[in-house]
């Protein structure tokens, strides 16, 4: 049973770098590059490994913007341009219009949040019974001021549906 989990694990590891690895390939040297999400295995890349989706904000420094494309929808992440006087320091941020998302703690995190600067965020949610990859949206963006938040605000987002 353990070797069957190591085995998935690893398969999806190297589904998800070759993911990346496209998208650095097809974004270098342009504002915007796009990957699809074709396979079941790799969901939305941050929904099931946020370590694949953090890799992937990183090589975010040569462009503005790139989009994941899953089944029928379009995902953007846009990183920001700097604001004055901030020295070099810039914001990612993940948004698709779509309907408000009513996660009790996705709303609490919004109420906590000085940063509410756009219309819609995207919020993901794990759904643990199959795996599928569900994504909701808000009427507020929270801008993340680094990737360590990212991270942390893609692992709140799961924990709604554990």
């Amino acid at each position: 049973m353990e070797k069957d989990e190591q085995e998935k694990e690893r398969e999806f590891n190297q589904i998800a770098n070759q993911l990346i690895e496209g998208l650095f390939r097809s974004g270098r040297g342009s504002e915007m590059a796009s990957i699809k999400v074709d396979d079941a295995k790799s969901v939305a890349l941050a929904a099931l490994y946020p370590k694949t989706f953090y890799r992937g904000l990183e090589l975010l420094e040569t462009r503005s913007m790139y989009e994941i494309q899953y089944q029928n929808a379009t995902f953007f992440v846009v990183k920001d341009s700097p604001k004055a006087g901030n020295s070099g320091e810039c914001y990612y941020r993940i948004e698709k219009d779509g309907c408000f998302c009513s996660c009790p703690t996705f709303i609490e995190l919004l109420e906590q949040s000085s940063s509410k600067l756009c219309e819609h965020v995207l919020a993901w949610k794990l759904y643990d019974g199959n795996k599928d990859f569900l994504a909701n949206y808000s009427e507020n963006l929270i801008h993340v001021e680094n990737l360590e938040e990212m991270e942390d605000y893609l692992k709140w987002c799961k924990l709604c549906f554990l």
